[in-house]
């Protein structure tokens, strides 16, 4: 997160995990249920939903390009191309071929690979504020 701030005119907005228990049956003996430990995301998609139509409304840009795969967010996409004309397009991250329905919502697709990623990073070293450097995590490389 540190290393994205030193991207000029990027604004940051972070959902958060919902710690809970949930019991859940077990494979071999669906009778008996177990107390799991579960994260449960919230906020993120409901957060790039309403900044993607604001600043489409806005007329912030001209291309946006959405990497994730969550459904729930066509109908905000859809919003956003078909209704207000923007140019959208959706990174795939998986090796599996997009839905129809985002398929319907955005101008292209495209793949994102791990070689793709991989190239993708930020240098073994940034520059934060400050001086400070911020250092690629080892096992990244």
């Amino acid at each position: 997160m540190r290393a994205l701030r030193t991207i000029p005119c990027l604004s940051i907005h972070k959902g958060r995990f919902l710690p809970k228990t949930k019991m859940r049956p077990l494979v071999d003996d669906p009778d008996h249920f177990v107390a799991i430990h579960d994260t449960e995301e919230k906020g993120s998609d409901v957060n790039l939903a309403a900044h993607l139509v604001h600043d489409a409304h806005l007329d912030v840009f001209d291309t946006a390009l959405v990497i994730s795969q969550d459904t729930d967010l066509c109908e905000p996409m859809r919003i956003v191309n078909r209704e207000l004309g923007k140019t959208l397009g959706v990174i795939w991250l998986e090796s599996s071929s997009p839905g129809k329905r985002h398929r319907m919502v955005s101008n292209f697709i495209k793949h994102a690979n791990p070689s793709i990623l991989r190239r993708s990073q930020f240098p073994d070293v940034v520059i934060g504020r400050g001086g400070l450097k911020i250092v690629k995590p080892q096992k990244w490389a």
